[in-house]
């Protein structure tokens, strides 16, 4: 298999973040924040198909040092086996507050991935197409972090 000049399995060709915060500065809800993200990675390369037609150059024969041995079949770099796009919405909410002279308290709730449940997520196909593993993706999750700052 030459894979030179080809994506790299199991790594997701690019990745988006988009990140947003608002904090409200007066009135009855200062020191309240709100906030979210959107988290996109691209498809990834999960296999590739075997293609019997395929004449793989690059195997040696152990019969024979420095001999190239020309094989029929093989895994095809040209046909690969992708996963779907990994899209994710987090959130937050907060307060944050003076409380003596140097010391700020903060309060603040996160939610990651929100509204997805917990399920399987193809991570490798066998050379026919079929499923080989699979990996938990976590589902909806959530924090609540305090802390004071000084």
């Amino acid at each position: 298999m030459n894979d030179q000049g080809h994506a790299a399995p199991e790594v997701a060709p690019w990745r988006l973040n988009l990140i947003t915060n608002y904090t409200f500065d007066r009135g009855p809800i200062k020191g309240v924040f709100v906030g979210g993200a959107f988290r996109v990675e691209a498809a990834r390369i999960l296999g590739y198909k075997y293609n019997p037609s395929f004449n793989n150059v690059n195997s040696t024969d152990p019969n024979y040092a420095n001999v190239v041995a020309v094989t029929q079949g093989g895994l095809d770099v040209n046909q690969p086996f992708k996963g779907s796009d990994d899209t994710h919405l987090d959130g937050w909410l907060g307060y944050s507050r003076k409380v003596y002279k140097n010391v700020n308290w903060r309060i603040q709730l996160n939610l990651r991935s929100i509204g997805e449940k917990d399920h399987l997520t193809a991570a490798q196909y066998e050379p026919d197409g079929s499923l080989a593993l699979a990996r938990i993706q976590e589902g909806m999750g959530w924090t609540l972090e305090n802390s004071f700052d000084f």
